[in-house]
């Protein structure tokens, strides 16, 4: 419930209703077929120790918990303080991860592309980079888009892939002027980098491509304190992440690095995107129904409004948890690097574009060397 004086990020509405409802069950005529724990077989109870006291919460679509694809009342709350915390103008909780997100997201920005080219007599065209995450060539398959492939940098003596830089992006888009549905970045990668968001959302702002940031290993960046120690790379550029460098939709895995359960995401949606273009609400709405589960578990979604209010109530300590872990990344980075004979940093790449955020703890130090990669033929199909 609100706190006195602590503001609307205290709430927990959807803690609150899942506890009100479960403790208002006597008789749970209703899915699963545990039965809040108590029929729950005995290896989960004996051997995980998920009994009553736990799936007790693990409720199905009750009326007074909502509903995830026609909110209204405290999942809809949840998402409210959600958009406000992480500066969205609308936030979409995810129970499939962030594979339901860049499918939804990929399969709206096509949708649209169709609705506003009746007559196209070729596919739409969503640029993408080779190490985007499978479920954005799954999208592809899914909407019958056309790839427009972009290479990453890589770093040529560790092999790293880095970020895309965003002259690659300029060129796709010139290719494929007329024709691009969306633009699909992943930013932070795997390995930790970084790409321009910032430069690059306003090249698709100039040919009115919507960017799409698979920002699913960086729920964090907004939150990063001011007094947190960074790499080198980023002293003159502090990273706030994707939504706030200018994407129109950022898609997250909160489990992955904050505190939600496993399996749990959001979707963000930018308040310019909305106002600019009033159909890719209804039509993100819409292609998210596709694909995500029609039973939402319930504790998957409390964990979100969890990890919310961990990072912006002021009771929470998800912001000091991030300090913390700054600092004990900052003097792994001063250890390994005086460190002679063993592990290093990887240095910095000269790309103003990117920054690398990242280890490598097998490779040898080296300094780093960039090959110019031409552009394979095809790229746009």
């Amino acid at each position: 419930m609100l706190g006195v004086g602590l503001g609307p990020q205290h709430e927990l509405p959807l803690i609150d209703a899942l506890t009100t409802a479960a403790g208002a069950v006597r008789a749970p005529f209703f899915f699963p077929g545990h039965k809040m724990g108590r029929a729950a077989p005995l290896p989960l109870q004996r051997r995980l120790h998920l009994g009553p006291r736990i799936l007790r919460h693990d409720l199905p679509e009750l009326p007074e918990l909502d509903n995830l694809f026609a909110p209204e009342g405290p999942i809809l709350r949840a998402q409210e303080l959600a958009a406000d915390a992480f500066g969205a103008g609308r936030t979409h909780f995810l129970c499939n991860g962030s594979t339901a997100g860049v499918l939804a997201a990929v399969l709206a920005c096509v949708q649209l592309w169709r609705q506003r080219n009746p007559t196209a007599t070729t596919p739409a065209v969503v640029v993408l980079p080779r190490n985007v995450h499978k479920s954005a060539v799954h999208a592809l398959v899914v909407a019958g888009a056309e790839p427009c492939w972009l290479i990453p940098e890589l770093d040529a003596d560790t092999g790293l892939c880095l970020g895309v830089a965003t002259s690659s992006v300029c060129a796709a888009l010139e290719r494929c002027a007329g024709r691009v549905a969306a633009v699909v970045l992943v930013s932070p990668t795997y390995h930790g980098v970084l790409s321009d968001v910032a430069a690059c959302a306003a090249a698709c702002t100039a040919v009115r491509a919507p960017l799409v940031v698979d920002e699913a290993h960086g729920a964090h960046l907004s939150f990063l304190p001011e007094t947190a120690p960074l790499p080198a790379a980023w002293v003159d550029r502090r990273p706030r992440g994707a939504l706030r460098e200018g994407a129109d939709v950022a898609i997250q895995s909160t489990h992955k690095v904050l505190g939600s359960l496993t399996q749990s995401g959001m979707l963000h949606v930018s308040e310019r995107a909305l106002a600019s273009t009033p159909a890719l609400g209804p039509a993100l709405s819409a292609a998210l129904a596709m694909v995500q589960s029609t039973s939402p578990n319930y504790l998957l979604l409390a964990s979100l409004d969890a990890a919310r209010w961990d990072l912006a109530s002021p009771r929470g300590q998800g912001v000091q948890r991030l300090h913390r872990a700054a600092r004990h990344a900052a003097t792994l980075r001063a250890g390994l690097a005086a460190f002679p004979h063993g592990p290093r940093l990887v240095d910095p790449p000269a790309l103003p574009s990117m920054h690398v955020l990242t280890t490598a703890p097998s490779l040898p130090h080296r300094s780093v060397a960039r090959r110019a990669r031409p552009r394979p033929r095809g790229a746009c199909n």
